[in-house]
């Protein structure tokens, strides 16, 4: 396929990826199990009623796309492609606990409605007034690489588009202890960095969002994305 270019891109992360840019110099190093996002004042990009009603997820989602879109130099994209592994994953246990605790009696379906995989690229089409192709990949790990395999395929077909591309996932407790039992966890603290320096068991439970403008056509310095590659899962013989 013809290499696509990155035009615009945002990011929130642990490394506190929106307060420079491109990105910071030096990573931030952290002595933890988990990692948070580091968010920016959301209310210069969402209005402060709206702010009371979304989610995290989506706070995160809108402020990425409004930033690269503004990089790009876009009001609205022709598709919004988006990938997820888990969705809005707090609302999701917000609205079990609520069943839970009204013994499945009639409960506001205001969780069930947010916790939803696509509820994030539905309030972008919506905020963007964007009425094109609309897409989430909820495919765990794969689900960038896939959001980013269906833009590189429509840029292909209409090549004169661009497309907002983006992934996020958030840290949640139970989502933390839950997989804690499979150990997908390192055990005890570790600095991040020195998760590169060798092969463990277990990782850091981590979260953030990241939205690019994709196009066929490059700016001056623009980044060319040539080809994606899959990474392999180590087995855990190669872990251990």
């Amino acid at each position: 396929m013809k290499p696509i270019f990155i035009l615009g891109q945002a990011s929130l992360s642990p490394q506190g990826s929106y307060i420079t840019d491109p990105l910071p110099e030096h990573p931030v190093q952290y002595d933890t199990l988990a990692l948070t996002a580091l968010e920016p004042d959301y209310k210069g990009v969402i209005g402060p009623v709206e702010i009371r009603r979304m989610n995290r997820s989506m706070k995160m989602g809108v402020w990425c796309a409004k930033k690269a879109l503004e990089q790009a130099g876009l009001e609205r994209p022709d598709a919004i492609i988006t990938g997820s592994g888990l969705g809005c994953l707090q609302d999701t246990v917000n609205f079990l606990k609520v069943m839970l605790d009204s013994e499945e009696s009639a409960s506001a379906p205001t969780f069930f409605i947010s916790s939803t995989h696509n509820s994030v690229g539905g309030q972008l089409a919506l905020r963007l007034q964007c009425t094109g192709y609309n897409f989430t990949y909820c495919h765990k790990s794969l689900s960038l690489y896939s959001a980013l395999l269906d833009a590189m395929l429509h840029l292909e077909n209409h090549p004169g588009q661009h497309i907002l591309v983006g992934a996020l996932d958030e840290h949640v407790e139970e989502k933390f202890r839950h997989y804690a039992l499979r150990d997908w966890w390192r055990r005890y603290p570790i600095k991040n960095m020195e998760l590169f320096s060798g092969k463990f068991q277990g990782t850091i439970s981590g979260e953030g969002c990241h939205y690019f403008v994709l196009g066929s056509k490059g700016k001056p310095q623009s980044v060319a994305l040539m080809d994606m590659r899959a990474a392999e899962q180590p087995s855990r013989a190669e872990i251990e």
